[in-house]
């Protein structure tokens, strides 16, 4: 108990602080360190320095950068990370033994960019193909057989003819990007596009665009020299501490804390904060999270995704992008509260058919956590137990400590090992204590003398589980066991009554009572 509280104490004080933050990403800290400097002397050189700074200063021993290094299972995300790197080390000529060592690795373990059974971040295929296009284009020779380049140069080709909607990845498509258009269709009233410094930085690099720039001088000062995959990231975190934490089991912990966030939340969902409502994932998180906590949220935000190409056509093209939000999307419109809500049902079901359809293609390099979340969301979405749901989210957070976007991330205020540690003996002690009050059921079952009983329904252990199942908590133990008790009386008489008993017993029964 004592280490209990201090894990809490230490979760709680995270929560509290304001502070809400993922971890640099080596791909998007590359990107912005290629952006050039467009001075009046006509120089030509790095904007952000001190990006480069960071990737000097953040190579794993391995000679790779990004996440997570010497993981066979991320090898596609150290391989486009550290591309991303080395091509931002030679464009300035700076650190060629660190870049050195970057195409080391890369000869290494380039057979891994083919392999459709690792884990590949979203459009991988075209931002990795890409990066080798600018390689080219900056005279670097990267140590990869010319049979493997052709294979990945034929892939862009292959995305553009499969998806119409590819400006998520666009740095990709390099200089033969239209990007004035894909800044006048998608550029962000903060000056990003799609909250990607990856993306906004590219565009900088082949089009000079203020509102860019801003963009990204306020995310390099405020991560203090590197740039997440996703900024700002604020609403989003919050929301996936929020739902994270329900999932884990533990939100009863910080139900205080929680609270506060959403109605945070709750003030940005009324004043449709763009960070909120410009992401239908995270539009569609935010009213499943606020409505599910009795919060008053109108489904109307979602109407207009009732028609699937709606919602497809204001995705990026890359299939983790469109499988992430119709999920969200999915899982939104099952919170359905009003009979003049049947727009939601409609979303329902288009939403749980294309995701069916969807998963019978997985070939192994989607990011596991979503495969084997989707996987139990759409067997029974409203039947899910909640100790079932704690376990299956203990194990996955154990299995996997990062999601995937265009490179791997971690959130620290969920993949940090107090919220494993405590998740774990969250889950423990419930389950000691549902042990240790079966064996109380089971004292009281013999002692009423009921486990004499010849005839009638084997009811004991069906009322326990079943009980346990619905009123869940490690307060509600006295509850439990009384309700449990209770169906097992009334099981028992029941039966007595409609099946073995005579008249006068039942009548003495009813004396009784």
């Amino acid at each position: 108990p004592q280490n209990n509280e201090s894990l809490v104490g230490r979760i709680r004080e995270r929560i509290t602080n304001g502070k809400v933050e993922i971890s640099s990403s080596a791909y998007d800290t590359a990107w912005v360190a290629m952006v050039p400097s467009r001075d009046r002397s006509g120089g030509y050189k790095p904007l952000f320095r001190e990006c480069l700074d960071w990737i000097a200063e953040n190579q794993n021993p391995d000679g790779s950068w990004g996440l997570n290094p010497c993981r066979p299972d991320s090898i596609k995300d150290s391989l486009s990370s550290t591309l991303a790197c080395v091509l931002a080390l030679h464009k300035w000529g700076v650190h060629s033994r660190l870049a050195r060592r970057g195409l080391d690795f890369m000869a290494a373990n380039a057979s891994a960019a083919m392999d459709k059974h690792r884990i590949s971040p979203i459009g991988f295929d075209v931002t990795f193909a890409g990066m080798i296009k600018y390689a080219k284009e900056l005279d670097l020779n990267l140590p990869l057989s010319p049979v493997l380049v052709d294979s990945l140069l034929g892939r862009i080709q292959e995305s553009q003819m499969r998806s119409r909607n590819l400006e998520y990845v666009a740095e990709g498509f390099g200089s033969s990007c239209n990007w004035e258009a894909v800044i006048t269709s998608c550029q962000r009233s903060n000056g990003s596009l799609f909250n990607s410094p990856a993306t906004t930085a590219a565009a900088l690099v082949h089009r000079h665009d203020d509102k860019c720039l801003e963009y990204l001088t306020s995310a390099v000062e405020a991560c203090k020299g590197s740039v997440p995959t996703m900024y700002p990231v604020d609403v989003f975190s919050r929301l996936s501490v929020v739902d994270m934490f329900e999932r884990l089991g533990i939100d009863g912990y910080f139900a205080d804390e929680l609270n506060a966030v959403l109605d945070r939340l709750y003030r940005q969902w009324q004043v449709k904060d763009e960070e909120m409502f410009s992401d239908i994932t995270c539009l569609a998180l935010a009213f499943r999270l606020l409505r599910t906590k009795g919060y008053d949220v109108s489904s109307e935000e979602l109407a207009e995704y009732v028609e699937k190409e709606n919602l497809l056509s204001k995705v990026g093209g890359a299939r983790h992008c469109r499988l992430d939000a119709v999920f969200e999307l999915y899982r939104g419109s099952k919170i359905r509260v009003l009979e003049e809500e049947g727009f939601l049902e409609r979303i329902d079901s288009w939403t749980g058919a294309f995701l069916q359809e969807q998963q019978m293609d997985f070939t192994g390099n989607f990011d596991k956590h979503f495969e084997k979340q989707l996987e139990y969301d759409l067997k029974n979405f409203h039947g899910n137990l909640d100790a079932v749901r704690n376990r299956r989210s203990v194990e996955q957070l154990c299995a996997q400590d990062f999601r995937v976007l265009k490179t791997a991330y971690r959130c620290p205020m969920i993949h940090n090992q107090d919220v494993t540690s405590l998740s774990v003996r969250h889950f423990r002690t419930s389950q000691a204590q549902y042990r240790e009050e079966l064996e109380d059921m089971q004292r009281w079952f013999s002692d009423c003398r009921l486990d004499q009983l010849q005839r009638g329904r084997k009811i004991f252990h069906i009322s326990y589980f079943a009980t346990a199942a619905a009123i869940v908590g490690l307060d509600l133990s006295a509850a439990r066991v009384r309700y449990a008790q209770s169906v097992v009386l009334i099981s028992c008489i029941d039966d007595f009554f409609d099946h073995y008993g005579s008249k006068e017993e039942a009548l003495c029964i009813i004396d009784l009572v």
